[in-house]
């Protein structure tokens, strides 16, 4: 299971200006982590890497801040993607350049994370930033290609479906229609959520009914929220069916909590190129949805780093890693003998996605220094 990393905080208001009448950038982005990081240079200084994120307004790190003397502006209070109430200051950038885009008179909160900031040292780029034109999130080719003229970053628009999109709550985040099983809900779309699916257990009673569904539940450590994580129980579900436009996905795998935000994340977009036009409202997905789902076989646990080492953040019941005992918060010493060390001040998250066989890991659990073995395992099958 991939790390999780989740940064919807809705766009709070944040404006920023267009100073080129026209622009076309088309430029390359790392995803390594899952987030679409992008570089950009702010008040003539940088470059800086940013998260390119639909779901959050603009935040600029602390860091960033202070090596650029901006000053503070006024304060805020923002509620995070785990319903947690952050308060923060506000501040503005003279100018923004990505590309040949060039912003003026950006307004940013402040993101003070070491998680976050990471990732990307500049911080956030979102809706505020993005609502000036059109961009394409190319999942293929691991570009971002953007105008202000929607038709010169696609290379042909026949056979291209447009599906509208609103925005809520006075800010520039997209919001569409999802058709499961005949019912319409609304999701967000959230470059800067590296899930499949995710949504609230409201949603899921109604699209399920008394039928139940193929998941599996965990515990463990929330996502990334602007105030950090916090400890959870959430489950992971089959969605049979799902479509956008005429377009059908089968087999998607939802997050579901009770207070989550239904949205749409990067690794809903994987093969595919997301078009989002911001001036028209609309958007548009091109490539094909993943036609061979597979049941997710893995270890049951996800690990984490932080400046102290490497720690389990998620295990799943039923799997081996619960049935030996394994909890959130538990240290790991080594992976399959080879030791792991404090990352500070960025934390490093082990890819269990690249180990094949047995994993072998040695835990420190409440003093005490223990050895366990887990074999990839299916935790969730086919609906």
């Amino acid at each position: 299971m991939l790390t999780m990393i989740s940064l919807s905080f809705g766009s709070c208001g944040l404006n920023s200006q267009l100073q080129t009448t026209e622009f076309l950038i088309d430029v390359p982005f790392d995803d390594t982590s899952n987030a679409v990081i992008v570089e950009a240079s702010v008040n003539g200084q940088g470059p800086y890497q940013f998260i390119l994120d639909s779901g959050a307004p603009t935040l600029f790190t602390q860091s960033l801040i202070e090596e650029l003397g901006l000053a503070n502006e006024g304060a805020a209070s923002i509620n995070d993607v785990n319903r947690l109430q952050q308060s923060t200051s506000l501040v503005r950038a003279d100018s923004l350049v990505i590309g040949n885009l060039v912003l003026n008179d950006v307004d940013a909160a402040s993101l003070n994370n070491q998680e976050l900031a990471c990732l990307a040292n500049g911080g956030i780029l979102g809706a505020n930033v993005l609502k000036h034109g059109a961009w394409e999130f190319d999942f293929i080719h691991k570009r971002i290609r953007g105008s202000n003229i929607v038709s010169r970053i696609i290379d042909s628009q026949q056979n291209l479906e447009w599906l509208p999109f609103t925005t809520k709550f006075g800010k520039n985040s997209p919001w569409i229609n999802v058709v499961i099983n005949e019912k319409s809900f609304s999701f967000l779309v959230d470059t800067g959520s590296t899930r499949e699916l995710a949504m609230n257990s409201a949603t899921e009673r109604e699209i399920f009914g008394a039928l139940d569904s193929t998941s599996v539940h965990g515990e463990g450590y929330s996502s990334i929220g602007l105030a950090g994580r916090t400890l959870e129980a959430s489950k992971r579900v089959r969605i049979p069916s799902l479509q956008l436009g005429s377009t059908s996905y089968s087999q998607a795998t939802a997050q579901v909590k009770t207070e989550n935000t239904n949205r749409l994340g990067t690794l809903f977009f994987q093969g595919q190129r997301l078009i989002i036009d911001w001036d028209k409202k609309q958007l548009a997905i091109k490539g094909l949805a993943k036609s061979t789902p597979e049941p997710l076989n893995e270890y049951g646990l996800t690990l984490l780093g932080d400046a102290e080492g490497v720690f389990v953040s998620y295990v799943w019941a039923g799997s081996e890693a619960s049935e030996l005992g394994l909890k959130p918060g538990d240290r790991v010493l080594e992976i399959n003998g080879n030791p792991v060390s404090a990352a500070s001040p960025c934390y490093a998250a082990p890819q269990l996605n690249e180990i094949a066989g047995t994993l072998i890991l040695t835990l420190l659990t409440n003093g005490l220094e223990h050895q366990v073995s887990l074999d990839r395992q299916i935790v969730l099958g086919l609906d």
